[in-house]
């Protein structure tokens, strides 16, 4: 969660307190789970089901033959305590089949103990059974419906007899064929067995999305996919591949997802599981057009068509969101990996106030509207982020003076760039470098973005020539920061930004204007409470406090509650220039075309030069 994991350095005792709410009162004040029945055989006790005449003396067997094989495990050779993990296995099994649906709880936990005296054997017997998609030498990669794919399968074991492999098969996702079991074969140590099969995705097959979704920030909470709760961190692998393994009289499963091998130069090799994803993955750009001309308006959009499989071809089109068609589609084909952008014209009509557009693309019988972005991080499965391919056209009655340059200093990365050249502007990203070098007489304003002080290293040591700048007539304008921003040094007057400030987050808290008559809240666009209206997510975060008397406070809001902020928009006036710090949430409002944002940046950005 946002925030874990921060340490205490306190040198004194941190004392950890728990207090008890219900049950008899613990027989020690040093063991909270003192009088608990936490052991095995107490397992119905512990849930509060009936328990089954047989089942405790089963349990009781259980729990003793995990206590002999942990007694008695060898580092050297573990597989001897395996005729102990058997039997522990068969015990469990014999309390689950005697125990009844009425018992839903013990039977969950039976199932679990089951499942864990499984796994103990298989560690023991150093027992791997292992899939891999995609070619046997290089690397494979994420599956696409009805496309062929190998699927390279091994099995080997480190004890010294040999094992019975009564049958080895693909478990394909839940209504896609399964191929047919491979027939059984004994296993011998230092001799693997390896197999291949062809498996073939369905073109019914759907792409492994998140189990949950929501169709914006507009939507406060993530709902169930399917309708109904899936409790695994990850949707249901499409295809994995078990293995019955037969030791004696007793037989166990083993299970594993198909993965897939990918190279990561110089980190490494790493295997993730393998997943479906659309034979194209589609972006719209813009992402958000502001239109402020009246009348009829037409443009150009642009779809960039990315191959996730070889040789796709494609019918691209654009249209209304829910709506028909707008242009004639257009036809390409596109390798695996490629990138192609095709532009449309789109014609906004003269009564609209917004347009909502939608990329698709049919391939095949089927048509897809995906916009895929893949999530990679060295030590964690690659996550496939979903969305659809819209862009927002809004006409939007905003005021822009003419001709602004804009020094844009990115922060961990928002679309406020974006907004300020969908306004007319021209921006200038800048780089470690040109930060460093202080040369920022060239713009109009500078923007410093979000939480740039926290991901830019350079920024502290550029203060003086960003001060400079606007003593000399320019315009800072510092959008909101965490608290590697120290106001004490880095902003021209005293403030300070609390390790706890305050922020909004009800997006419709209510706003009162303390400077109306404040210049920039005045021109080129008169700023008014309904400029709030429609906002999403919050309002704000990371409020200044303690401002100086140089310091004007433009706008106070609250959430129910919280005592008035005034804090989140200040400016002051800088020898011939000014500073601003504003920690108004633009960067959620702007990617969804919320007019006041726009409106509110128009003005910071179009503040004139001072000769």
């Amino acid at each position: 969660s946002q925030t874990a994991g921060r340490r205490s350095f306190s040198d004194a005792a941190s004392p950890q307190r728990l207090q008890q709410l219900t049950g008899a009162p613990f027989s020690s004040s040093d063991d909270p789970f003192a009088g608990l029945p936490t052991s095995l055989p107490e397992l119905f006790t512990l849930v509060g089901e009936p328990e089954p005449a047989e089942a405790r003396s089963a349990l009781h067997q259980a729990d003793e033959a995990s206590r002999r094989a942990l007694e008695t495990l060898d580092g050297s050779a573990p597989w001897r305590v395996v005729p102990l993990l058997l039997a522990g296995l068969r015990a469990v099994r014999q309390a689950e089949a005697v125990t009844p649906p009425s018992a839903p709880r013990a039977r969950q936990l039976l199932q679990v103990k089951s499942t864990q005296f499984e796994r103990a054997i298989v560690a023991a017997l150093a027992l791997t059974v292992s899939a891999l998609a995609g070619p046997s030498e290089g690397d494979g990669r994420p599956v696409t419906p009805g496309e062929v794919v190998s699927v390279q399968l091994t099995v080997s074991h480190g004890s010294p007899a040999p094992l019975e492999v009564e049958r080895v098969s693909l478990v394909p996702h839940e209504g896609w064929p399964a191929p047919a079991p491979l027939a059984a074969f004994t296993l011998t140590t230092g001799s693997p067995w390896r197999s291949t099969l062809r498996v073939a995705i369905p073109a019914i097959a759907e792409p492994t999305r998140p189990a949950f979704v929501r169709d914006g920030l507009a939507e406060n909470q993530y709902r169930w996919r399917s309708g109904r709760p899936m409790y695994a961190p990850n949707a249901p692998d499409p295809l994995r591949v078990r293995a019955t393994i037969r030791i004696g009289d007793d037989r166990i499963q083993v299970e594993r997802a198909v993965r897939m091998r990918q190279t990561h130069e110089p980190d490494g090799v790493t295997f993730p599981r393998v997943v479906v994803v659309p034979p194209v993955s589609l972006r719209v750009l813009p992402a958000v057009r502001v239109v402020r001309d009246t009348g009829r308006v037409a443009m150009q959009v642009s779809v960039e068509v990315t191959g996730n499989a070889p040789g796709v071809e494609a019918v691209v089109g654009m249209a209304r969101v829910r709506g028909a068609p707008l242009s004639p589609t257009q036809t390409l084909r596109v390798a695996l990996g490629e990138r192609r952008t095709l532009s449309f014209d789109v014609l906004m009509p003269r009564d609209a106030d917004s347009l909502a557009l939608s990329a698709f693309a049919r391939v095949g019988e089927r048509e897809w509207r995906d916009e895929v972005t893949t999530i990679s991080h060295r030590d964690l499965e690659p996550a496939y982020l979903y969305a659809a391919p819209v862009s927002r056209v809004r006409r939007i009655p905003v005021a822009m003076r003419d001709g602004r340059s804009v020094g844009y200093i990115m922060g961990v990365g928002d679309l406020v760039p974006d907004a300020i050249a969908q306004l007319g502007a021209r921006v200038t990203l800048l780089d470690a470098t040109a930060v460093a070098a202080g040369d920022f007489a060239r713009f109009d304003a500078l923007v410093i973005g979000t939480r740039a002080y926290a991901v830019r290293p350079e920024l502290p040591g550029a203060t003086p020539a960003i001060l400079a700048y606007a003593r000399n007539g320019g315009h800072v304008v510092v959008l909101y920061q965490t608290q590697e921003f120290r106001p004490e040094t880095m902003a021209p007057f005293p403030a300070a930004l609390p390790n706890d400030a305050e922020e909004t987050t009800e997006e419709d808290a209510p706003v009162q204007l303390l400077a109306p008559t404040h210049p920039v809240l005045r021109a080129p666009n008169r700023i008014t409470a309904r400029d709030f209206d429609g906002w999403i997510e919050q309002r704000g975060s990371k409020f200044l406090t303690q401002l100086a008397p140089e310091y004007a406070a433009l706008v106070e809001t609250h959430d129910t509650g919280q005592a008035p902020q005034q804090g989140i928009w200040v400016t002051a006036r800088v020898g011939k220039g000014d500073w601003t710090y504003i920690a108004l949430a633009l960067h959620r409002q702007v990617p969804y075309a919320v007019p006041g944002a726009y409106r509110i940046l128009a003005n910071l950005l179009s503040r004139p030069k001072r000769p």
